[in-house]
């Protein structure tokens, strides 16, 4: 059974003690939060979020950050910083522009987007979106400490290379919020011998011939464009502006010769590139595609001709070069779902879902700017997916019946937020996806590619006796992210109807995670310490064994913050222990991890005492 609770750490203060409020401590105030972080040697964790309105970032907040888990993995290493933009909740009017200025300085288009910078403000790391559980947000974080600490600790001689270093790593997304880590890189490098001015001239070199090309209403205006610029192009955007010409030949090559210059221009490429693996695949491109032009042209041939065909008579009518597969094409995206699940079971092709919110949304935008409106993304699903959006505007008006037939959806497929993609069946089963942002195409790609092999395995195991086609069913339920599983009504309904006695233990799982709702909810709504430890006994009388080793925890900390005698920090470390070895059932490398730190942080119960009570002291009321 897939481990459902996450004991991150178990660290010695509680979160009762930082803050009144159950959870974690955040400030709001960007300039203290740095002095702040200064003078206790730790990293500035920046949640830029639509507290309430955003439906990712409400979910972010109450799975992630509001949980003891994240509250005791932070408290040593961030000072947390909320910069809200709500629409509801009301706010003094030079805060709202204060928050809006540092997202601005930041790059900041979408939400959530969670920054972890220095004392400085120096952009260590973060994501945009919502990675997709509590173990992927402190895999991210975590990255973005161990740049902090590697920038901390380096030398004057090392320190430009670190910068360096954590520049690269940067995805697409976050290099456009690290304005400030691109100044230090120069404040650092003012010969720019690690070739970052370099780099970002060649950026916007690249940006501006891209857009000139997505003007361009034909494809021999894009070739011009490019021919014009070839002369004097940077090294670095050389190779990629002769395989985009290569692309627009291909496509518009009308003879054997027409083929043969498509190959001539992308091998002109070799002359110049200097990069081995770009070089290896440029001559493997040539070997296969060009191994028998006349052949090669057949293919566009036969291609074009399957296309003009689904399309119908419209097909023949020219099209702008921008809608043309080179050298940019976006997605055409089937509104009708119905309509396009027809397709879809006619040209043997799975759904590709996405619900989203396109003109409100940031982090909807943001993913069709990194991924979904990229020309690599739409040559990757072409083969195997009808892409359907199903939109939820705020500003835009929608016809009745689409608003009708996206307020379904959403309710069938249980949708909690947005964006969140889903790969259907024709027939509108789950065969896998994502909820939140995801900023990389190969990743998504590779999400979409995991799925049709679900979806081949779920269409195979259709003829198969019942109990082989219920392990193939129960495979493909746990495969799913958790934040998808809502998502899975009809596969959980066929896994009961083949298994009503839970052998596979799909339904106790369900009941496990209903039971961690119920208990989160609980435990916000109580601030006194006391009552907390009243009804966690009672909780730990009933509770399901999976959730043991979260109540433990829970009463650790409360039992920690009562504590007023060494012999209430005996309680505690037997709370601590406890919830140890309830952790073995869902991973034991980590329960003895728990068990050694629990013994190690209680050697000398006196001196927890003596720190508790300082901490105490520290964050009176009246201080």
């Amino acid at each position: 059974m897939q481990a459902m609770y996450h004991a991150s750490a178990f660290f010695l203060i509680p979160a009762a003690l930082i803050a009144p409020a159950i959870g974690a401590e955040w400030m709001t105030d960007f300039d203290a939060a740095k002095a702040r972080a200064a003078k206790e040697g730790k990293a500035v964790l920046i949640d830029f979020t639509g507290s309430d309105w955003c439906g990712y970032c409400i979910k972010l907040r109450r799975d992630v950050f509001d949980k003891d888990d994240f509250t005791n993995y932070a408290r040593d290493k961030f000072v947390l910083l909320e910069i809200d933009q709500p629409h509801k909740i009301k706010m003094p009017p030079e805060k709202l522009a204060a928050n809006r200025k540092l997202a601005e300085s930041y790059g900041v288009d979408g939400y959530p987007t969670v920054l972890v910078v220095d004392s400085e403000g120096t952009l260590m790391g973060g994501f945009c979106g919502y990675p997709g559980s509590a173990d992927e947000v402190q895999d991210l974080l975590d990255n973005a400490y161990d740049n902090y600490k590697k920038l901390r600790n380096a030398g004057k001689d090392k320190k430009l290379e670190v910068l360096r270093s954590i520049y690269d790593g940067l995805d697409e997304d976050l290099q456009e919020c690290a304005d400030s880590l691109r100044r230090a890189i120069i404040a650092a490098d003012p010969e720019d011998k690690a070739g970052l001015r370099k780099s970002m001239a060649a950026k916007e070199e690249r940006r501006g011939i891209l857009d000139e090309l997505h003007e361009a209403p034909t494809p021999q205006l894009c070739l011009e464009i490019i021919e014009a610029h070839l002369p004097g192009i940077s090294a670095e955007n050389r190779t990629g502006l002769l395989a985009m010409k290569e692309l627009i030949l291909l496509n518009t090559a009308r003879s054997v010769d027409d083929v043969i210059k498509a190959r001539d221009t992308i091998a002109a490429a070799l002359e110049t590139e200097k990069d081995p693996k770009i070089i290896a695949a440029i001559r493997k491109n040539i070997e296969e595609r060009y191994k028998d032009p006349a052949e090669t042209l057949r293919l566009i041939r036969d291609d074009e001709e399957e296309e003009e065909e689904e399309a119908g008579p419209e097909a023949a009518q020219p099209t702008p070069a921008a809608q043309q597969e080179a050298p940019e094409q976006k997605l055409s995206w089937e509104t009708n779902f119905e309509a396009a699940a027809q397709r879809a079971e006619r040209e043997g092709k799975l759904l590709l879902v996405e619900f989203t919110g396109s003109d409100w949304c940031g982090a909807c935008m943001q993913m069709h700017r990194s991924v979904l409106d990229k020309p690599e993304f739409a040559d990757g699903i072409r083969p195997g997916f009808i892409p359907v959006c199903l939109d939820y505007p705020r500003k835009t008006e929608q016809a009745a019946e689409l608003k009708k037939q996206n307020n379904e959806l959403a309710r069938r497929y249980a949708i909690q937020g947005f964006p969140t993609l889903l790969v259907l069946t024709p027939a509108g089963e789950l065969c896998g996806g994502f909820a939140g942002c995801r900023t990389r195409v190969q990743d998504v790609l590779n999400i979409l590619d995991e799925a049709r092999r679900s979806a081949d395995r779920l269409k195979k195991s259709a003829s198969l006796p019942p109990q082989e086609r219920l392990a193939i069913l129960v495979e493909i339920y746990r495969a799913l992210p958790e934040a998808l599983r809502p998502s899975a009504a009809a596969l959980r309904s066929e896994i009961a109807a083949l298994d009503p006695q839970d052998t596979a233990g799909i339904a106790r799982e369900e009941s496990v995670l209903a039971e961690q709702e119920r208990i989160n909810a609980r435990m916000a709504s109580i601030r006194s310490p006391e009552e907390r430890l009243l009804v966690l006994e009672e909780l730990l009388r009933s509770a399901h064994k999976e959730n043991l080793a979260m109540l433990y925890d829970l009463q650790e900390n409360a039992l920690l913050a009562t504590a007023t005698t060494t012999e209430h920090v005996a309680r505690a470390e037997q709370a601590a222990l406890l919830a140890a070895e309830a952790l073995h059932i869902l991973n034991p490398t980590r329960a003895e991890r728990a068990k050694k730190e629990a013994l190690a942080r209680y050697a000398d119960k006196a001196a927890t005492l003596r720190e508790l009570n300082e901490l105490r002291a520290k964050h009176r009321p009246d201080r």
